[in-house]
This record gives C-alpha cells, structure tokens and sequence, in this order.
C-alpha cells in the first residue's frame, strides 16, 4: 500500500510538474550551407551576394527565416530581369533542416531562360524636350538587353526635367511591348507636359526666435521665377545645414483656380532651443581625469549668429576658450568665426601657457567642399624644457596665416563607415606678418573608410607634414614641431615618443612627419560593442632630408570598442614590431572616440 501510494505520488507530481512547466521556444535555425544549380551566366559567389541568407562565414552565422528567404529569390530573379533575362525562374527550392544541431542546408536552381534585347525606342507628346535627350535619359538603346530598371530610372529622369522646368504636372508613362517568341522588346515614352508653373509668393512658417531674412536669405528662388524642383531641394538642404532648424520642408502649394500657372511656394521650418548648457568627464590614458563645461547659443537675437565659451581641465592641459560666429559675413556666403583662448598644457617635454585667438574666414565649394583662411595670433611661455640643448625659457609669439582646403564625404563624422575626408593646409608665420618665428608649414591629413558587409569597417588615414624655417629664425619652436605617438597613431609607443629624443629620452619633434594608419578592421561583435585590429607605420624626423625608409617604425595589435550614451570607448593595446634596445614591447591606451 505505502509503495502504490509513493508510486501514485510520483505519478501525480509528474504531471503537476508537466503541466506548469512553460513550453520551450524555439530558436530559428542557422544557415549551414547554400548551394545553387542551374546558374551559367553568373556565378555562385555574385548570386549568393544578393541574399541575406547565407552560408555561415569568419565570426559570422545567418539563421533561417522562410520569408527572408523568400525575399532573397525575387532579388535573384529581378537580377537577371536587369540584364534581359525576363523569364528567369526559381524551378526547384529545398530546404533540409538538421533537428540535432538546428541548422539548415538549401539548395534551390534557376531556370535562366533566353535573353530579351531592345528592338525600338519612342517618344510620343513632347515639344518641350526633342526625342533624343528624352531618350539618353533612358540609358537604354536598340540591341541591348532590355533592363525593366532602366525604363523605370529613365521615365523617374525625364520627369526630373520637366519639374526643373516648371512642368510639376508633367506625366511621363512607359508603354513596354513584349514579344515572348522573338524575345524583343518595343519601349515607348508617354509624355503628357501640360502648364508650365511659375512662384507667385513664398510664404515662410513655423518661426518664433528666427528672423525671416535669415531664413529667406537660404533661398535660389524667387517670385516670377520658373518653379525647379532642383532649387526647392537645394534650398531646402542649405536651410537644414544651418543647424538652425529640427525640420525642414519647402513645396509648392496645391494650384489656386485664380492664379492658373501660378504656385505659392512654402517654407515650413521647427525650431528646437537654441541656448545649450553641457557638462562632461571623461577619462584618458594621456589626460587622465578630464572635464568640460560649455555654455553655447546658436541662434543670437533670431540672426543665426552663435557665441559660446568652453572650460576644460585634465591633468595635463586646463584652458578656457570663447567663439563667435557670423555665418554671413557682410551679407556673403562667407563664414567668419573668431576664437579667444588662455590656456596652460604640461607635455612631456615643456610646460606651456598660451594665449590669443584666431580669425578664421571661410565658405563651402560644394556639398562636401570647403575653402578656409586663418589669421593665428598667440603668445606662449614655454617652461620647464627638458631638452638639454635648448634653452629653459622660450617665448615664441606666432603670427601666420593659413589657406585650408577641406572635402569631407564621411557618413558620420564621430562613427564613421564610408567616405573620405581629405584636408590640405597651407600656413605661412613671421616674415611680413611679424612675430618672433618665420617659417613655412604643409600638412596632408587623408582619412578613408569603407564597409565590408553589414558588421565590418576599414578604415585607412595618412598624415604628412613638412615645416622649416627662414629669415632670421634658425629653428622651429618646441610646441610647433610635428610628433607622433600616441593613442591615434603608432599605437605601440609612448606619447609623442616616435622619433626624434635627447639623451634623457625627451621627445625632440621634427620637421617632417610621416604616419600612416594602413589598415584598422572595426568589428561589431555583439550589439554595442566591437573589436579592431590596426596596423600603423611612419616616423618623424628631424628634416625632410632626413627621410629614410628604412627609419619608418611600426605598431599593430587588437583593440575593443564600447558604444555608450556619451560617446565610444575605446581600449587599444599596441605591439612595436620592431623594438629597440632599452624600448618597450607594448603601450595600452584607453581614450575616447576612434582613433581617427
């Protein structure tokens, strides 16, 4: 009786604890190979990059989603409809799923079907435009595969034209004929062109702080003038580029039945506060404990013009800094902005206190150009100089001039994955501008970045500078010479200890540097953080004449990267791969932000 009840127990425990326990959910299966048949006239690596389902690959693992899969054929199959081939098919899918392991393997085959190639192409309505620049907006010619794509970007093109002219009612509708047993395609354009439009008023909404005129000023239209979707665009982007508005829309306004051929444009903007208060601390390998506080307006009296003033601290460098910026010099598209500074800085060769400002005029050559000259006056101390051969109390007063030329295409300029910024300056110090030191200075700085997949980035950034001396001046002071080595470049040294030092080891500077960051592989690994691998090579060098190949050093190793609310944290540990006697293997820096 005790053992059928214990047994009846268990029983009843059995299934209390079956039906509590809560169902296990599933995991989709991972993707362990991919396979397909059929293809000849691409190959199996240019089909596999259309998918989103892929084999597994270096630290990299797809799982299996019906839909997505689906998803991946009909990529597929409007591939090879870009090239003529428009009865490509998928005629056969298998999907295998391994329920040990959770994986799946697929393999599926196309059937790629004849090529359809253009017989004719022809335009019907226009007299705005002739057929032959209507028809090069196609891209498409007799003979050619027939491409569906290019119809579709062509007839997107031609209505393009008519909008920039005025036409904004203008309809452009393709007309394709398909002859299935001889594989040739007739294409004809229909166009109907309707009223051309003229501005009649441009209305301005959405202001509070803002003056008008700032915002009007922005505009290349007017009223009277023909309506180009073009200018609204443009007009719209110089708006956003201010910085002055969260939104920006600028449209034509439905037709009125008493202005016929006339439109009302509209401006709509939002504004967001434009006085800012900051505070930040941070940590670095080089300034240890740092903070900020800044204090900023960006819109002053609604005229866009911006003041601000900064004080920082670290253990090496405190300093206080104010700036003012006009955006439109004198009415011009010139930008001016003038920065005040006082600060003192100890780096590992002398301790610095500077003051002075800097003058800076300059206007954007394009969407990514920009154009910039800089008057520099400054006054520094230089104390506590290390260098024996130097003297203990240096007060160089520089005044220089410098052209600056920048083009910046870079996606983000705090996180970076594909674009290049270039940045050429040229400055000139001393000589008719006075001050005690005359000498001449070129820089090179290119920074490129490109992304390999959805998870990975290189980077690449190389630096050049040379400098010397003339008239009176003899050498280039100690806080204007170029050094190298640190946490953004040479990463496998102490700062500033790449090239020249005294017989104490204090870094000397140079007149000619050379760094190249050759590669450096950024790597999300799981949500917020990231891995890198960097190799870095260059030297400085006491001339340009002192150049050798032979004497550029070099510095790799890995690196993590950390995603935060304040900004990236990066840990970088550098390996000199051609170490010196009494030198260092290694340098570990923490810092904020990428290293370039």
């Amino acid at each position: 009786m005790t053992v059928r009840l214990f047994l009846m127990g268990l029983v009843i425990l059995g299934f209390g604890m079956t039906s509590e326990a809560a169902p296990t959910k599933k995991s989709h299966p991972k993707v362990r190979s991919v396979a397909i048949d059929g293809n000849t006239l691409f190959s199996e690596d240019r089909l596999r990059k259309l998918m989103a389902t892929r084999s597994p690959g270096f630290l990299t693992s797809t799982e299996y989603h019906a839909a997505l899969f689906h998803d991946d054929l009909s990529n597929i199959i409007a591939f090879y409809r870009q090239h003529g081939y428009l009865e490509t098919f998928v005629s056969d899918t298998t999907v295998i799923r391994d329920t040990l392991e959770n994986k799946v393997d697929i393999r599926f085959t196309i059937d790629e079907g004849a090529m359809t190639r253009v017989e004719g192409m022809s335009v019907f309505g226009n007299s705005v435009f002739a057929d032959s620049i209507l028809l090069e907006r196609i891209a498409l010619h007799k003979g050619d595969p027939f491409n569906p794509l290019a119809v579709e970007r062509g007839s997107l093109a031609i209505l393009q034209m008519y909008a920039d002219t005025g036409y904004l009612d203008a309809k452009v509708s393709p007309d394709v004929k398909i002859n299935t047993e001889s594989h040739r395609v007739l294409v004809d354009i229909v166009v109907e062109e309707h009223t051309q439009v003229r501005i009649d008023s441009v209305v301005v909404s959405g202001l509070e702080m803002t003056n008008e005129s700032v915002v009007r000023r922005e505009l290349s239209f007017h009223p009277g003038d023909v309506v180009s979707y073009t200018e609204l665009l443009q007009s719209q982007r110089r708006l956003y580029q201010t910085g002055l508005f969260e939104s920006v829309f600028v449209r034509p306004k439905p037709q009125e039945a008493s202005r016929p051929g006339f439109r009302t444009i509209s401006v709509e903007v939002t504004e967001p506060m434009y006085g800012e208060f900051n505070v930040a601390v941070g940590y670095g390998s080089i300034e240890k404990a740092r903070t900020r506080v800044e204090l900023s307006h960006t819109n002053l009296a609604g005229t866009a013009r911006q003041l601000g003033g900064r004080i920082e601290a670290s253990f090496i460098k405190q300093g206080i800094t104010g700036s003012f910026t006009e955006p439109r010099t004198f009415g011009s598209r010139w930008r001016t902005d003038i920065n005040l500074l006082f600060e003192l800085q100890q780096e590992p060769s002398y301790d610095l206190t500077r003051y002075g400002g800097r003058l800076t005029v300059g206007r954007s050559l394009s969407r990514s150009g920009e154009l910039s000259f800089t008057y520099r006056y400054e006054n520094t101390t230089l104390t506590k100089v290390e260098p024996v051969e130097l003297p203990d109390d240096i007060k160089p007063h520089i005044r220089s001039l410098s052209v600056t030329l920048t083009n910046d295409t870079r996606d983000d300029p705090f996180d970076p994955h594909r674009g290049t910024l270039v940045d050429l300056s040229n400055e000139l110090a001393g000589g008719f501008l006075q001050g005690t030191n005359s000498f001449a200075r070129s820089e090179l700085n290119v920074k490129k970045y490109w992304p390999k997949g959805r998870y990975t980035t290189f980077a690449s950034a190389i630096r050049v500078g040379w400098q010397d001396a003339f008239g009176s001046s003899k050498d280039i002071p100690l806080n204007e010479r170029f050094f190298a080595g640190g946490p953004s470049a040479l990463r496998g040294f102490a700062y500033q200890t790449a090239g020249p030092l005294d017989i104490d080891g204090n870094p000397l500077g140079g007149k000619f540097v050379f760094v190249w960051n050759v590669i450096e592989v950024r790597r999300t690994v799981y949500k917020l953080l990231g891995a890198v691998a960097f190799l870095d090579i260059g030297n400085v060098y006491p001339a340009i004449t002192d150049f050798s190949v032979g004497d550029i050093r070099s510095s790799a190793g890995p690196g993590l990267r950390a995603g935060t609310p304040i900004g990236i944290l990066r840990l970088d540990w550098g390996f000199k791969l051609d170490p010196r006697e009494g030198e260092s293997r290694s340098q570990l820096y923490f810092s904020m932000g990428h290293a370039f």
